[in-house]
């Protein structure tokens, strides 16, 4: 059996709150793992915020569609758009083994996309790109779904010495990763050098929150400062190791744990 469901989206950022929803729309109706589809969530993510940023020589606005297919064990999704030809299959993967001081900011959002999906395949047609991503239904019996308030995100703050904690509640991701670097500036500029990420209630990150807590570790590395995570889910502690981060940040397994070591 075979289910579709199609939208059209803009090229506008914000347009990144409507994927969100309308893809965890189809899953809850769907009755799709969650698992599965928190992987073609963060992919749709990179892929979608990639073509809004950088497909498009004028200023105009233009569709992008949005194909989703339930058929047999996988979950497939359609992009496209009439952006300048970009094949993602194309891009060099990053070296993640880099040091911090030698990693570039950004670059990680195609990476991400093929290490999540089980299958890409790319075409041009009638002068469009066609992206098709392919990711196998799991056996994971983690079926319910707990719809996101808003897809928000949240950013309660806390000190404790000189170590501040910056607890994020909700969703890291192209929209709302831009508070969170905004926070993490002002307090750096107003002499702050210990932080700790507290991810007890992030559900969720994409390359734009892993730009943002790289952007802070090398601004603060040259200062004598740090940066140490805490409580990551597993989903979350995936990305990071697929991106490389856990050889530049220190995980802990909580808050109290994080403050005795970075003081």
């Amino acid at each position: 059996m075979k289910t579709t469901f199609s939208t059209t989206l803009k090229n506008h950022l914000s347009e990144v709150t409507k994927l969100h929803e309308k893809l965890e729309e189809f899953g809850r109706t769907q009755q799709i793992p969650e698992s599965v589809l928190s992987s073609m969530d963060l992919a749709l993510e990179e892929i979608l915020t990639n073509i809004i940023s950088y497909g498009y020589q004028d200023t105009q606005e233009h569709d992008i569609l949005l194909r989703l297919i339930l058929e047999g064990e996988e979950l497939i999704a359609e992009v496209v758009d009439d952006g300048k030809p970009f094949n993602p299959l194309n891009v060099p993967d990053p070296d993640v083994t880099l040091p911090i001081e030698d990693r570039p900011i950004g670059g990680l959002g195609i990476h991400l996309t093929k290490k999540m999906m089980d299958g890409i395949d790319y075409a041009q047609l009638d002068g469009k790109n066609l992206l098709r991503l392919r990711k196998k239904l799991s056996k994971s019996t983690r079926i319910s779904h707990h719809p996101a308030e808003g897809h928000t995100m949240e950013i309660l703050q806390e000190q404790q010495g000189h170590v501040i904690t910056l607890s994020l509640v909700g969703r890291l991701d192209a929209n709302t990763s831009k508070s969170l670097e905004e926070k993490l500036l002002a307090l750096i500029e107003t002499d702050n050098r210990l932080f700790i990420i507290d991810c007890t209630q992030l559900d969720y990150i994409s390359s734009a929150g892993l730009r943002v807590l790289l952007m802070a570790a090398k601004k603060l590395k040259p200062l004598d400062g740090k940066v140490a995570l805490a409580s990551l889910k597993d989903h979350i502690k995936e990305i990071f190791e697929i991106a490389g981060f856990l050889s530049i940040f220190k995980i802990f397994s909580g808050q109290e744990e994080a403050i005795k070591d970075i003081q």
